[in-house]
């Protein structure tokens, strides 16, 4: 089971990524901007998140500008973050940026099932 933070300012996507996500056992914690996700973390000390899932058009603090701002802290440089974007499309070149995998809105559902892969200390053990 991951811990996953969702970052976006859609409701209706944070909740149903969180239902999804929570019904494959997984602990999902949802924020609506990168401004809140940092913050998020920061309240979270030594115990982030297994991975994020990150929107990148957002007002406030968009996800271009959260990632930027998340590798620059060297707590937060390896954190895997999994960018879900309604701009991006399934084939095309993916842009620019520490990413582990870029999903087009609204993600798979083999994506879903198969979020572990993309964390550390559960694709290592095998869990899903």
């Amino acid at each position: 089971m991951c811990n996953i933070l969702v970052v976006d300012d859609e409701a209706d996507v944070r909740e149903a990524m969180s239902e999804e996500l929570e019904a494959l056992g997984h602990k999902v914690y949802v924020v609506q901007d990168g401004q809140a996700a940092l913050r998020w973390l920061a309240d979270r000390g030594s115990r982030p998140p297994c991975l994020i899932i990150l929107d990148l058009r957002m007002p406030r603090m968009d996800g271009w500008d959260f990632l930027e701002r998340l590798r620059k802290q060297s707590d937060w440089i390896h954190l895997p973050v999994v960018v879900l974007s309604a701009s991006l499309r399934r084939g095309e070149p993916r842009p620019v940026m520490r990413a582990q995998a870029f999903w087009a809105k609204p993600p798979l559902e083999e994506d879903l099932r198969n979020i572990s892969q993309h964390c550390e200390a559960h694709a290592l053990k095998g869990v899903s």
